[in-house]
């Protein structure tokens, strides 16, 4: 795993292009769900996939889940890669620009970058930056995430969909919210609903009127399945999209309209207790999807969960492979993925 091509530490002055993973070409994500699902089924032992992977990878988070650390961490020592955090500043805010300038001292050391942003202050920030990073970056970029878009967890979503029914195209997914007590960005209900449709895939999504999710990302979600020939469903009622999905993915986030303090969303989620997956309202063949930190127990029956069709619990690999693969993409292709 030592015997790694260096190709980033000799091509420091190469351009890099920015490339939203939301709005790559089918291909493209086929190629990296492809790799990702040959990684896992290796073992990581072919060494094609490192022949071209950069020798330091550094990191830069800001605000970002600790999942994404450890998954950070998995993937470099999968690739056989040096990691080094360059992390922040946390004892006082620095602006993009200090950032920026940051991200140019980190590429003259670092073969390869990956990064992630949240600002809990304004919501959306954390996703100009990362755009602003991916622009000015000259070093294979991958982000994992912001405060509006988790492609990666929904490229590992798409990946076990993939896996189960042998394509992404005609399945039927639906992403819906769930019942709990703790509250997160709903970024890959988003990603998840932009990469389904840009797929092929029919998407349902289903949340209380209190829980909806940013219209903006929806009307694309809608323009992308047109151009698919897909359907995209909008569902405010429990139970609607849970007729005959293939793929149900739920998760317990937060009212974007007071996102920077979720611990005052408990009163309004109880109104919909209901919101629990259970062996009444999910048809036995449909598989089941959620990612940490859900509260697995609140969200889902202790029989929903037991269930062969619950693959929640291979989420953890195939996050791991998902973003290996999106940083050899990103080497081989000279992208700033975001």
């Amino acid at each position: 795993m030592r015997t790694l091509i260096r190709w980033a530490a000799t091509n420091k002055t190469t351009t890099m292009k920015a490339a939203s993973l939301l709005e790559l070409d089918g291909d493209s994500i086929d190629r990296i769900i492809g790799l990702a699902e040959s990684l896992i089924v290796s073992c990581y032992s072919d060494p094609w996939t490192i022949k071209d992977t950069p020798g330091l990878l550094g990191t830069l988070f800001h605000n970002i889940p600790p999942n994404e650390v450890r998954i950070t961490r998995a993937a470099a020592h999968r690739l056989g890669l040096d990691l080094v955090d360059f992390g922040l500043h946390e004892e006082f805010t620095m602006n993009d620009e200090e950032i920026l300038h940051e991200v140019s001292s980190i590429s003259s050391v670092a073969d390869a970058l990956v990064a992630g942003f949240v600002d809990l202050d304004t919501f959306g920030k954390g996703r100009e930056l990362v755009e602003k990073v991916a622009g000015e970056v000259n070093i294979p970029f991958v982000s994992v995430g912001d405060d509006i878009y988790s492609n990666q967890s929904a490229l590992a979503e798409l990946l076990a969909v993939k896996s189960q029914f042998g394509k992404l195209e005609g399945q039927k997914i639906t992403v819906s919210w769930g019942f709990g007590t703790r509250f997160h960005l709903p970024t890959t209900a988003h990603s998840l609903m932009l990469l389904g449709a840009a797929m092929g895939a029919h998407v349902t999504i289903a949340a209380p009127p209190k829980f909806q999710l940013l219209r903006r990302v929806i009307k694309k979600a809608g323009e992308l399945s047109k151009e698919a020939n897909a359907e995209l469903v909008e569902a405010k009622n429990f139970g609607e999209g849970l007729e005959s999905p293939d793929v149900v993915y739920a998760m317990n986030w937060c009212r974007l309209d007071d996102f920077a303090h979720p611990e005052r969303h408990a009163e309004a989620a109880a109104e919909f207790k209901d919101w629990v997956f259970t062996e009444d309202n999910l048809q036995s063949e449909t598989i089941f999807l959620t990612e940490p930190p859900a509260q697995t127990d609140l969200i889902a029956s202790p029989e929903v969960l037991k269930r062969a069709q619950n693959i929640a619990t291979s989420w953890l690999a195939r996050r791991v492979a998902v973003l290996s693969s999106c940083i050899i993409h990103s080497s081989e292709n000279k992208l700033a993925l975001f």
